[in-house]
């Protein structure tokens, strides 16, 4: 007798980057040269001085529980970034360490959406948003860009998809998988009672250009900014991802 899964999982596909990426492995087992173009991963190793920090930190026995916001040294870490970075205040109770980015969206979704909720990102995007909002039983709306416009991201478009079940805005710039970077005029979305998750893994690859947004600089909202990074530019990511809540996050409301 099998055991039937939970109904949440009805409507969740499987990733297409992974199936590219195990296509692309079954090839290679085969003897095929396959230049794969699936998950973005560097074809370089960790670099040196990352492994043998790691190494050091399993030799001197730092191996035990951690606190499950993450490490506080590690979580001040975040908070010196984001202020150096972007000049904005971020305080250790607001930062939360996560498995990697896609745990931290993924913590977002369950703690945000509810059955009935719409939540509006913009495509061509990365697998994983869409499927993280409907297994929380929410309704991902797409706004979608042409490539003959550059894959912009036009703000008064996003405005436009909003409606009265509209929980929350899901903006990823620089933008997984067309390289956009989200257009100043974005400012304009920060004044509603909307969550608005980021992802913002690439932001450390943006040079500094007069127009475009660092999206962690906007000023603070009912925002929190998600994001999966490495110490290392370029290298291959560290499971490592964390966001910071706004403080104007609410709990929830009794109904």
């Amino acid at each position: 007798m099998s055991i039937a899964l939970a109904q949440r999982l009805a409507n969740v596909t499987g990733s297409a980057t992974m199936k590219v990426a195990a296509e692309a492995d079954r090839l290679k087992r085969a003897g095929i040269q396959v230049v794969d173009f699936g998950a973005g991963e560097p074809d370089f190793p960790t670099p040196t001085h990352v492994k043998d920090a790691a190494k050091a930190a399993i030799d001197a026995n730092f191996s035990r529980y951690t606190n499950a916001m993450g490490i506080p040294e590690f979580r001040e870490a975040v908070c010196a970034q984001y202020k150096r970075d972007y000049g904005i205040d971020v305080s250790v109770p607001e930062v939360v360490i996560t498995n990697g980015g896609k745990q931290a969206l993924f913590n977002t979704a369950l703690a945000l959406f509810n059955p009935g909720d719409e939540v509006i990102t913009h495509a061509p995007y990365w697998p994983t948003i869409p499927e993280q909002i409907k297994i929380a039983q929410a309704t991902p709306v797409i706004v979608p860009t042409k490539p003959d416009d550059g894959f912009t991201v036009h703000p008064e478009k996003i405005v436009a998809a909003i409606t009265p079940k509209t929980k929350a805005i899901i903006i990823n710039s620089p933008c997984n998988p067309t390289g956009v970077v989200l257009p100043p005029g974005l400012r304009r979305l920060y004044g509603g009672d909307l969550a608005l998750p980021e992802r913002c893994l690439y932001a450390n690859f943006v040079q500094t250009i007069d127009g475009v947004v660092a999206i962690p600089s906007i000023p603070d909202s009912n925002r929190i900014v998600s994001s999966s990074s490495t110490s290392v530019p370029g290298s291959p990511p560290q499971p490592a991802g964390r966001y910071a809540p706004s403080r104007r996050t609410s709990p929830p409301r009794p109904m």
